[in-house]
């Protein structure tokens, strides 16, 4: 769970690589306005620290920061956080808290959940309106038609021999749970991201990082059977850039892998078609609910003030059809 101390759509454009690099599996955008699903930014802020803990390992729960592109105080605060590439600007940029300063010297920067939440907290009240404010620009960016909100947005960070597509999942229009939402989904999802998304080594990371980047190429290339074919076999192909550069330098790192190892290298993805489709009907398919509201005493009867009723008895019967409990 994170602001965007960039405008979120430029986040979106420029910022996914970053992401991807840290482990997130996908990123989650809310597009919801303060009245679409009223109390639900309430949740947020009460909730946070719990949403953060069990969804923060393989989803980037992503809010709008500041989206004016000015040095505000939030962002001057946010830059005490951050290490950037002066020559990309901020496209290098995941997170205000995790920032990899250029691929080559490979510097990071990070704080843990607890410091993040101590730094966020001050802003946390003003994520409602923020959030609001970025719901146009997030909602033609994503291309999504304004009866689908107020809804959650999956963005899938992984490549696929089947193209991905993002998963739209609708909200209440009041007290959704999405602490329960989340519950019940990892309840469901963990045995398979564990076994589909591994805990990888850096070197093993650099591996599943070139061939995603080789699929999605490979997904969109006149060579699309040629390429897959390829791939499996771990074999060269003469063809143009960049795709013959990536299918090269898939190679090689793999070779090297085996050298080192021993043993051919298998990287997250091949094979787990199926596995993803678990994991995307499940995102899918369960609903979101919507908080119970507490009425706020018991059945009660009025027989006035002052009055006294002795040797009486009474049967209370309570029709279910007509209780909202």
């Amino acid at each position: 769970m994170d602001l965007a101390g960039i405008p979120i759509v430029d986040f979106l454009k420029y910022c996914r690589g970053g992401a991807k690099y840290r482990g997130f599996k996908w990123i989650v955008c809310i597009l919801s306005r303060g009245s679409d699903s009223r109390e639900l930014y309430n949740s947020i802020e009460r909730d946070w620290l719990s949403l953060d803990s069990i969804t923060g390992r393989r989803m980037l729960v992503l809010f709008a920061g500041n989206e004016k592109k000015c040095n505000s105080d939030v962002q001057r605060d946010l830059e005490r956080y951050c290490l950037t590439d002066k020559y990309e600007g901020y496209v290098k940029r995941y997170s205000p808290f995790v920032t990899v300063l250029s691929e080559r010297a490979g510097i990071t920067t990070d704080l843990s959940s607890s410091q993040r939440f101590d730094f966020l907290s001050d802003y946390l009240p003003g994520v409602e309106k923020n959030q609001t404010d970025a719901i146009e620009s997030l909602r033609k960016f994503l291309n999504i038609r304004e009866n689908s909100i107020p809804c959650l947005v999956y963005i899938p960070l992984y490549e696929d021999s089947t193209p991905v597509k993002k998963i739209v999942v609708k909200l209440p229009s009041k007290n959704a749970d999405l602490y329960g939402y989340f519950k019940k989904l990892f309840n469901q999802i963990s045995p398979v991201i564990d076994d589909v998304f591994p805990v990888r080594s850096e070197q093993q990371a650099r591996i599943d990082n070139a061939y995603e980047e080789l699929i999605s190429y490979a997904n969109q290339s006149e060579l699309k059977e040629e390429l897959f074919e390829c791939i499996s076999k771990k074999q060269y192909l003469s063809c143009k850039q960049p795709e013959r550069r990536l299918l090269s330098r898939y190679i090689d790192l793999c070779r090297n892998y085996k050298m080192e190892n021993g043993e051919d290298y298998k990287p997250v993805g091949i094979g787990a078609s199926d596995q993803l489709r678990t994991l995307e009907d499940a995102l899918s398919s369960i609903g979101i609910s919507s908080f119970k509201e507490e009425s706020e005493s018991g059945p009660m009867i009025n027989i006035g003030n002052n009055n006294r009723l002795s040797h009486c008895k009474f049967n209370i019967y309570i029709n279910k059809a007509n209780n909202d409990n």
